[in-house]
């Protein structure tokens, strides 16, 4: 969505400083590094604070969503790699809209809990944090934003005294929620469930808006995958009017190994965008899928054991394909 964004026809008039303002995002041409935004957190007389934002899936936990009415996935504002500069970076840029309030307060506790080491990642976030598929994507967004700065112009070691977050937030239980979100889009987004007589173990990983209270699935809307069994792979069709699937793993076929992991690839781009942790065996697995965070196209479950003696081969695998239902 924002590499679409970036794409558009720049509109004709540069933008004046004077509309440089907090919750304004901007794209700025000349920055190739990486399809990012810009998002303008605070100013103070000829200088603003921004961080980069994208639509990247990965989620640290410096890194605060921005849902976004009318886009099927969250945008991600980097709070780590938040930055002073020159407002005159933005003359030639191009706005694409702004957040709400409640978002740009979101985003500036983010920044101060980053800036004043009050971040608490779980154990998710911790995950994300040090793979090195978000590493890499970390390293194209500093570059967007050596960058995105004028030249000659040097990084601020501090903000403004008057551009400092709210105070409030030193109050650290006021925002422990906020602070410990998880981010993975699909990685923090799927929720791994075993299933044996009844649900005993849930939410290994889920996203923000679900992190806090289990919810109860239908078992109508289950889709049944057994590993081990030759076919031509799974149909998901996910839409608005399914905002979860439930994918119902059989093990019955697959070699008996005391516990097991989950990985899911993406086909298209070669990726384990998410894995799991070592779940003891049984009959079934559950896994919950929120549908709005895949896009179309094909990805491959694969399941491996996770005992000491597990090799890096897969004991077996299913190929998912993704459509998204019509409007």
């Amino acid at each position: 969505a924002l590499a679409a964004r970036a794409a558009e026809p720049r509109a004709p008039e540069a933008t004046a400083g004077r509309e440089v303002v907090p919750g304004h995002r901007f794209v700025v041409a000349r920055v190739r590094a990486y399809p990012a935004e810009w998002l303008v957190v605070y100013r103070d007389g000829d200088r603003v604070q921004v961080v980069p934002v994208d639509d990247h899936p990965l989620r640290g936990s410096a890194d605060e969503a921005l849902a976004e009415e009318g886009l099927q996935a969250e945008s991600r504002a980097r709070c780590g790699l938040a930055d002073w500069v020159g407002v005159g970076v933005f003359d030639d840029a191009r706005p694409t809209g702004r957040i709400p309030a409640s978002l740009l307060e979101a985003v500036r506790l983010r920044c101060a809990a980053v800036a004043g080491s009050r971040l608490e990642p779980s154990a998710v976030e911790r995950s994300v944090d040090t793979s090195a598929a978000y590493r890499d994507l970390i390293e194209m967004l500093q570059r967007a934003v050596s960058e995105l700065r004028t030249p000659g112009s040097k990084r601020e070691p501090e903000p403004p005294a008057s551009a400092q977050a709210p105070t409030r937030f030193e109050d650290p239980s006021r925002d422990r929620d906020a602070s410990s979100r998880v981010g993975y889009a699909l990685a923090a987004g799927l929720t791994l469930a075993v299933l044996g007589l009844g649900l005993w173990s849930a939410h290994l990983a889920i996203e923000l808006d679900k992190a806090t209270q289990p919810y109860v699935t239908p078992a109508g809307q289950a889709v049944d995958v057994v590993f081990g069994e030759t076919g031509r792979g799974v149909e998901l069709s996910v839409g608005s009017a399914n905002p979860r699937v439930v994918l119902r793993l059989s093990l019955a076929r697959i070699a008996v190994r005391p516990s097991y992991r989950l990985e899911l690839l993406s086909e298209t781009s070669q990726q384990v965008i998410w894995r799991s942790g070592s779940v003891a065996r049984d009959a079934e697995l559950s896994l919950v899928l929120p549908t709005r965070l895949l896009a179309p196209g094909e990805y491959r479950l694969r399941i491996f054991a996770a005992d000491a003696e597990a090799s890096d081969a897969p004991i077996a695998e299913e190929t998912l394909r993704v459509r998204r239902q019509p409007r």
